[in-house]
């Protein structure tokens, strides 16, 4: 017996279109959100734009309301169009300051979670305890925490594309900075966060409940961390050299 089509609710569909339109292949777009590629294809072809081949979650949410009469009431992105670019050289090769990466640590056990964020050239960290990890909570803890630096010591924000950067341009308009975003199976580009948080790991493990962690424990952890001589840095501390470049853009 034949299967029944079953279609995308609004937010898959919003996932949909940002991974659309950062060149996901139909099938990896289709691992996702767990469903299968025909659904995926078939989503795309009947709501692109005509005679453009844009894909719009919005006419496709529009279309589906037309036909069923219901409307979904869950959580919407602010921001449901990403761009992919290319992160300027100096932030690459970590021979400029100011370029931040940002993550997120997440529990098994509550809906709270860490957002991270890194400078790349000190290796400088902030923590910031998130009720969920929901795109407004990640970027007020964004704008709040590297709101508290110069703004020269905050360019850019690298981040992955995940629902919870859905905002980032709402940061961008608070703190000047420019959004980058990882190439889908690219993390490596934020590699430096990526292995701090294997650091922070090693007080909070993965069974952890993040919900439990006090606002004291959380800045124990980011002082901890901070604190901690890299090699990376010739042996000196995080906070050591970001107040180094700090004072050097003052003076």
């Amino acid at each position: 017996m034949r299967k029944k089509y079953k279609q995308l609710g609004i937010k898959k569909r919003e996932r949909v279109m940002v991974l659309h339109s950062l060149g996901w292949s139909h099938g990896c777009m289709a691992c996702d959100i767990g469903r299968p590629k025909s659904t995926v294809t078939r989503e795309i072809q009947r709501n692109q734009e005509p005679g453009e081949g844009l894909y719009s979650s919005w006419d496709a949410a529009k279309r589906s309301r037309e036909r069923k009469r219901q409307v979904a009431q869950r959580e919407r992105l602010k921001t449901v169009t990403v761009r992919l670019y290319v992160r300027p050289a100096s932030g690459d090769d970590r021979s400029g300051f100011g370029h931040w990466e940002a993550d997120s640590i997440v529990s098994l056990a509550s809906k709270v979670a860490l957002n991270v964020g890194l400078e790349r050239k000190s290796r400088r960290l902030c923590l910031t305890k998130l009720p969920r990890k929901s795109s407004g909570h990640t970027s007020k803890a964004l704008a709040i925490r590297l709101g508290s630096f110069s703004g020269k010591a905050r360019l850019s924000i690298t981040y992955d594309n995940g629902s919870e950067n859905a905002e980032h341009e709402a940061v961008n308009k608070a703190l000047g900075t420019a959004s980058y975003f990882c190439a889908p199976y690219h993390s490596w580009k934020k590699g430096a966060v990526e292995s701090v948080n294997g650091l922070a790991r090693r007080y909070i493990p993965k069974g952890a409940d993040i919900g439990k962690l006090t606002e004291e424990k959380i800045k124990w952890i980011e002082e901890q961390l901070n604190n901690r001589p890299r090699k990376c840095l010739g042996y000196q501390t995080p906070a050591e050299v970001f107040d180094k470049l700090c004072g050097a853009l003052a003076g």
